[in-house]
């Protein structure tokens, strides 16, 4: 999973990032570059839903979460990498195979 690409301040939940947005709006920072700054490092990065699937709400709820699933989650998700040859979970398969063979 990536980081999401906040687009908007009400995207975000996390008070130390809706704060931070609002100093840097007094010190005369525009808002796309603090939305820029706040995708990168917010915390809320690491609060988005698993992203399951390509399904509604990425398959991680049939409702919608507290905090909205990151916009990638079509292309970036557990079913699609699990079924790729080149995948992240391919790679860890094949080093436990190794390791435990070597």
């Amino acid at each position: 999973m990536e980081n999401n690409d906040y687009q908007n301040i009400n995207q975000l939940k996390d008070i130390e990032s809706i704060n931070y947005y609002q100093i840097l709006q007094q010190k005369g920072y525009e808002r796309s570059a603090i939305l820029k700054v706040l995708s990168a490092r917010s915390r809320d990065n690491a609060r988005t839903p698993m992203q399951w699937n390509d399904q509604q709400f990425s398959g991680f709820s049939s409702h919608q979460p507290w905090i909205n699933v990151n916009t990638n989650y079509l292309k970036v998700n557990w079913e699609k990498d699990y079924h790729s040859p080149q995948s992240i979970f391919k790679a860890y398969q094949f080093l436990i195979q190794f390791r435990k063979k070597n």
